[in-house]
C-alpha cells in the first residue's frame, strides 16, 4: 500500500535554521543602519544647534565691536566721567572662565536733537552759538591766568548784546526738554566748557546773563569742580549723549553680555545670556604703530617674542585699528562614536592636554574699528581696506582637530 504522506512537502530543521540565520543577519543589518542613521541625525542636530549659537554669538560681538569708540572724537571727557570709563576698550587676557578673554567696548549714543523740537515761536537752546572764554582782571585788563570753572562770573569774547542771528537769544529765552531756559530767571541754560587741549570739560549751568558786560554767572552742573580753564577755552551748547558700555564674557559655556546704556547715571546695567555651546572666546588686536593706516602688529596676550607679544595696554589702545574675534563652539553632548579630539589652540590659549568626544567649530572674523581712526585702514595683509575676513564656522578643519566630519 502506498504511503499517503509520501508526496507532502516541507522544511527540514536545517533549512529552517539557515533561514532563521539569514533573517537575523538582515535584521541586524537593518538595526545597524537605523542606529547609524539615528546617531548621525543626533550628531547633526547637535552640530546645527552649536553652529546657530556660534552665528548669534559672533553677530552680537561683531556689531558692538564695530561701534567701539563711536562719538569719542566728537566729545571731550566731562569731569563727572571717570578716566577709565572714557577708554574705548578694556581687555582682560585669559580673565574669563576657562582662561577665555573678556572684552568691554564703549561708545556714545548720539542725540540728534537733544533739546527736542521747540514750540512755534521758540528757539532751541542747542542753536546758541559757540563762545570763547576770556579772563578779565578787576581793572578790565585781560590775563592769561586760568579760570576756575566754579568762578561766579565768566567773560566771553563774543558780543552778547549783538542782534546778530542767535546772539539775541541771550536777551530772551530758549527751549529745551519741555521748558524755557533763560539767563535772567527760571531754568538755567546748560553749557559745556572745554579746555583747548580737549583733555577736560565741565557742564555748567548759566543762571544769569549780563549782555552789556559780555559775562554770565554760572555754577558747575555736577557740583564743585577743581578744573581750571585758560582764555580761549570754548563754551558749547550741546548734549554729548550717554556712553553705553558692553561687556562680553563666558559663564558655564554661555556667552554673556552686560549692557549699561549710560555709565554716567548708573543703575541701568543688565546682564543677559547671548548664546549657549561656547567653549572659548579670544581676541587679538591689530595695531598701527607708525600711523600709516596699515596694521603692522597683532597683540593677543601671548608671551611669544614675535609680533604677537605682550598684552593690550592703555597706551596702545589708541593704535588699535582692527580686532580679530575668535569664538569656539562645542556640541552639548559627547559622542563616543566619534573619533576623540581635544580643544584646539586659539590665539594665545593653548590646546587642551587631553581629548574628548565633542565636536567643535571655530568662527573668526576680523573687524576694522573705523570709529577709532580718521581713515579706513587696511588689514595686515594689505587687502580689503575695510572688508571682514571670516573663518567659516563649519569648514575650518584645523580648528576642529581630527573631527572634520559634518
Amino acid at each position: 500500500m502506498e504511503n499517503p504522506r509520501r508526496h507532502q512537502s516541507g522544511f527540514t530543521l536545517i533549512e529552517m535554521l539557515i533561514a532563521l540565520g539569514l533573517g537575523m543577519i538582515v535584521i541586524s543589518a537593518a538595526i545597524g543602519v537605523f542606529n547609524y542613521s539615528q546617531s548621525s541625525y543626533n550628531i547633526q542636530e547637535d552640530v546645527a544647534a552649536m553652529q546657530q549659537d556660534l552665528r548669534i554669538a559672533k553677530s552680537f560681538i561683531e556689531r558692538d565691536v564695530r561701534m567701539a569708540g563711536a562719538g569719542f572724537a566728537d566729545y571731550p571727557r566731562l569731569s563727572d566721567i571717570a578716566a577709565e570709563n572714557f577708554l574705548v576698550l578694556d581687555f582682560e587676557n585669559n580673565g574669563g572662565a576657562g582662561e577665555s578673554d573678556t572684552l568691554t567696548v564703549r561708545y556714545f549714543v548720539p542725540i540728534p536733537d537733544p533739546c527736542g523740537t521747540p514750540p512755534s515761536g521758540e528757539v532751541s537752546c542747542s542753536a546758541l552759538p559757540e563762545l570763547t572764554l576770556k579772563n578779565l582782571l578787576s581793572d578790565g585788563s585781560e590775563t592769561t591766568d586760568p579760570i576756575d570753572v566754579d568762578s561766579t562770573t565768566l567773560f566771553v569774547n563774543e558780543d552778547l548784546a549783538s542782534t546778530a542771528p542767535n546772539f539775541n537769544l541771550w536777551n530772551g529765552s530758549c527751549y529745551c526738554r519741555g521748558g524755557e531756559q533763560n539767563g535772567t530767571s527760571g531754568t538755567p541754560i546748560i553749557g559745556v566748557i572745554i579746555h583747548p587741549d580737549a583733555d577736560r570739560a565741565d557742564r555748567i549751568a548759566i543762571t544769569s546773563v549780563d549782555s552789556g558786560a559780555g559775562s554770565f554767572t554760572n555754577t558747575p552742573l555736577n557740583g564743585s569742580s577743581t578744573n581750571s580753564y585758560p582764555a580761549g577755552s570754548k563754551i558749547k551748547f550741546f548734549d554729548s549723549g550717554p556712553i553705553s558700555e558692553i561687556h562680553y564674557f563666558l559663564q558655564d559655556g554661555i556667552l554673556m553680555r552686560t549692557f549699561d546704556p549710560n555709565i554716567s547715571t548708573g543703575g541701568g546695567e543688565t546682564t543677559d545670556p547671548v548664546a549657549e555651546h561656547i567653549e572659548d572666546l579670544q581676541f587679538a588686536f591689530g595695531l598701527d604703530n607708525d600711523d600709516d593706516n596699515v596694521v603692522d602688529e597683532w597683540i593677543d596676550g601671548s608671551d611669544d617674542t614675535d609680533l604677537n607679544a605682550d598684552d593690550l595696554t592703555d597706551a596702545n589702545k589708541a593704535m588699535v585699528r582692527a580686532i580679530r574675534i575668535s569664538v569656539l563652539g562645542r556640541t552639548d553632548r559627547a559622542r563616543k562614536e566619534l573619533e576623540a579630539n581635544g580643544r584646539p589652540a586659539v590665539e594665545d590659549h593653548l590646546a587642551a592636554d587631553g581629548t574628548d568626544y565633542f565636536r567643535r567649530r571655530l568662527s573668526q572674523v576680523t573687524v576694522e574699528v573705523r570709529n577709532m581712526t580718521l581713515e579706513s585702514p587696511e588689514d595686515a595683509t594689505g587687502g580689503g581696506g575695510g572688508e571682514d575676513t571670516e573663518d567659516d564656522d563649519a569648514d575650518d578643519d584645523s580648528a576642529e582637530g581630527d573631527d572634520t566630519e559634518e
